[in-house]
């Protein structure tokens, strides 16, 4: 028993030791090796994903928590002793036997990544632009409501393929959502790429807005550029709740 005990708390020790390392020295690491250490890290610390799922174009947000989701029922004691592993298989200067030079080669020297820190990631860049978009990406329902009482023709306008009914929907917005469908906005119009706001929000996994626009009489038959239609895009437990309205 007092041998499983010291090899815990070993383990533990070499983790912690591998987390500072990386957070401390300028590692040149892919996006994709990121990732992979930002999901371990949060699985070896907090267990599985504890968040809900960033909308579809929260391009950063929903990656790292892809990266984490990846991990889902791993246990804490398996996650640390795998990010071990992942950093020694680096062989940037650390292992369990302590640390030693670590000289780049001119390959990762040009490798790019989201940031130093392998524990935070790099943070998204604001959002707040003083536009009806921008009040859909941030939530600002006020500041929306404003601005397309001022020119109603905001309501069908597109931002990179996407109108602030997409981004509603797509983030989780219901309030938003809501009152952009009551002050006239088209609940069935595509984005650029072919789906509509149900699409978004059922990829996305935001079940009260898909309900929502269920219950507004969206047509839920209508096809993505896959040919696929929102329901047949949910994960299975959405596509059941939403396959009983």
């Amino acid at each position: 028993m007092a041998s499983n005990m010291d090899d815990i708390c070993q383990d533990d020790q070499w983790f912690e030791q591998a987390f500072t390392y990386m957070n401390e020295h300028d590692v040149p690491l892919s996006n994709d090796k990121k990732l992979l250490f930002y999901g371990l890290f949060k699985q070896a610390t907090i267990g599985d994903v504890n968040i809900e799922k960033p909308g579809l174009f929260e391009f950063v947000a929903r990656a790292k928590y892809d990266a984490w989701e990846q991990f889902k029922g791993l246990s804490l004691r398996e996650a640390r002793n795998r990010y071990i592993e992942a950093v020694e298989n680096l062989k940037v200067g650390w292992s369990r036997k302590g640390e030693y030079e670590y000289i780049p080669s001119p390959d990762d020297l040009e490798k790019e990544g989201f940031g130093n820190s392998v524990s935070s990631m790099a943070e998204e860049e604001s959002e707040e632009t003083d536009d009806i978009f921008g009040y859909a990406r941030t939530n600002n329902l006020e500041a929306l409501i404003k601005a397309i009482e001022a020119n109603p023709g905001l309501l069908h306008s597109k931002e990179e393929g996407l109108n602030a009914l997409h981004i509603a929907a797509d983030r989780g917005y219901s309030d938003m959502v809501a009152k952009l469908i009551e002050l006239g906005a088209d609940i069935d119009m595509k984005t650029d790429d072919g789906d509509t706001a149900l699409h978004l929000a059922c990829i996305s996994d935001k079940a009260d807005v898909a309900k929502l626009l269920i219950s507004k009489g969206c047509d839920q038959t209508l096809l993505d550029s896959e040919g696929s239609t929102a329901l047949e895009q949910a994960d299975t437990s959405l596509r059941q709740q939403l396959e009983t309205l």
